[in-house]
């Protein structure tokens, strides 16, 4: 059944004085907070460590790429601790689950960015492709990967109490990338 959970009461909101987090929370459990302060700490760190090194070294688009990466990271693990407060929460869920699959897509391209640069100095007669083909090739993957994604996301966010293993399939395909 691809509606809604047996029993759902239409227009009910849950609270967790209310309703079962495994049975009625979109995510089916709720978020730690010890941890999900732990990996804000540490992308703070890792972004001032990032911007630091963007500028000291002057790589303009990989360290904009990063940064764009960790924020979108970051604003992933405060909904996660938005939602160990309100696991029943869709605009939390969504924020979550979009910001959180989008991160690693800039990560990847700025990776991307560095595999160029990586063949230019070790000498492009070493590799079987143009050094600008690798990032070419790669951030096109990761385009088709992000429209996957957004079609998952958008299943995701137009059906209320959709069952979100749709949401694996895009999930997939950026694993696949």
């Amino acid at each position: 059944n691809m509606g809604v959970p047996e029993g759902y009461i239409e227009g009910f909101h849950c609270t967790l004085a209310t309703c079962d987090v495994k049975r009625w929370g979109f995510i089916h459990y709720q978020p730690s907070l010890a941890g999900n302060i732990l990996f804000l700490v540490l992308l703070d760190v890792l972004a001032l460590a990032q911007l630091f090194l963007g500028i000291k070294y002057k790589t303009g688009l990989v360290c904009v790429s990063m940064l764009l990466g960790l924020a979108c990271e970051y604003l992933g693990y405060v909904a996660r601790i938005l939602l160990h407060y309100a696991p029943f929460n869709r605009a939390y869920f969504l924020w979550y689950l979009i910001t959180l699959t989008l991160g690693p897509v800039f990560i990847a391209a700025a990776i991307y960015l560095c595999l160029g640069r990586i063949v230019v100095v070790y000498g492009e007669g070493m590799s079987r492709i143009r050094a600008r083909s690798y990032t070419v090739i790669f951030m096109a993957c990761d385009l088709v990967s992000l429209v996957v994604q957004a079609g998952g996301g958008g299943l995701a966010a137009s059906v209320p109490l959709w069952n979100q293993n749709l949401v694996i399939f895009p999930s997939i395909v950026e694993e696949c990338d």
